[in-house]
Formats: structure tokens, sequence, C-alpha cells
């Protein structure tokens, strides 16, 4: 894990010693503080029990303080921020297959992660790396279509223009040629 992450560890561990009240009322905080602070590259190896040893407490206790502190349980918590590095990977990442991505969070079996990933973003991940080309690629149609409008437009426009024109000419022209007596 990243130093940042051992240091969170110790300067809680070491607020809780000075303050026992505060290790009950934030410990569920702090817990769910360090989820969200693991990178990508170590949350693979992120677990309860992983937790529960580095704040010297036991899993069954973080998980029950967690739940009855966020109505969520700690592997909700776990996943949830799974699924957020999944969608950066899907994004920043194009070149990485499905099975890497799962690989790298801690997935042992990519139809697995596939299926968590389904049922909390409501498609497959290959569907959202599609879908967000698509989006990625809107300015650049959205700006091919608005030159042809353009176009569009421009030779509205003229047609327009042309025929007005047109007839200014033959009415200036009609009035030009026109003699004294037929005025």
């Amino acid at each position: 894990m990243n130093d940042y992450i051992y240091q969170f560890i110790e300067e809680s561990k070491q607020d809780w010693e000075r303050s026992p009240w505060w290790k009950q009322d934030n410990f569920p905080a702090t817990v769910v503080q360090l989820i969200q602070m693991c990178p990508v590259e170590h949350i693979g190896d992120f677990s309860l029990e992983w937790c529960a040893q580095q704040l010297d407490v036991t899993g069954s206790y973080i998980s029950r303080r967690v739940s009855e502190y966020f109505q969520r349980t700690f592997r909700s918590h776990l996943t949830q921020r799974k699924m957020l590095l999944a969608k950066d990977l899907l994004a920043d990442a194009p070149k990485l297959s499905i099975e890497d991505i799962a690989q790298k969070l801690g997935y042992c079996n990519a139809n697995y992660f596939i299926k968590v990933f389904k049922k909390h973003q409501g498609g497959t991940p290959l569907r959202f790396r599609k879908t967000l080309q698509q989006v990625e690629a809107l300015p650049i149609q959205m700006s091919k279509l608005a030159f042809k409008i353009e176009d569009a437009l421009r030779w509205e426009l003229l047609e327009a223009t042309e025929g007005k024109l047109d007839q200014a000419v033959s009415v200036h022209h009609g009035k030009k040629g026109r003699t004294k007596t037929q005025k």
C-alpha cells in the first residue's frame, strides 16, 4: 500500500489513543475514507481482513460499525470504489482488456467482474466503454453536422438572395430602358 495510506492509519490510531470517544464516533468514517483513498494498484489487495489488521480490530467489528453508521456494508463501499476505478480505467486506458481491468481490481474471474459491473452500472464494461467512445466522438459529429447545416443555410440564403437580386436587376434595368413616353 502507499505510504500516505499507512500515514493516515497511524494518525487515526494516534487520535484514537488520545480520545477513545473519537474512535467510537469517527471509526466508520475512517474505514470508508481508507477505502476511498485506496489507489487502483492496491485495490485488489484491499480487504476487510487487511483493514482489520491495520487498525488493530476484528473484521466483524469493522463490518458491524460501518453497517450501523452508514446502513451499508463494508463490502458495498469497497465494491463502489472498485466500480469507480473500473469506469476510470475503461475511460482512460482503452487498450486495457476487460480481463486486465478485472485482475487489477482484484477479481479472479473476468466474468464475475462483468456481472458485478452490470449489476452496479446497468450495463457491461464493454458497453460502457463503447458508449463513452461515442460520447467522446459526439463533438466531432456535432461539428460536422454544424458545418453541413451552415453550408445548407448558405446555399438557401444564396438562392434566395440571387432570386431577389435578379428581380432587383430586372426592375432596375426595366426602369432604365423605358422611354419618357412609357413612364
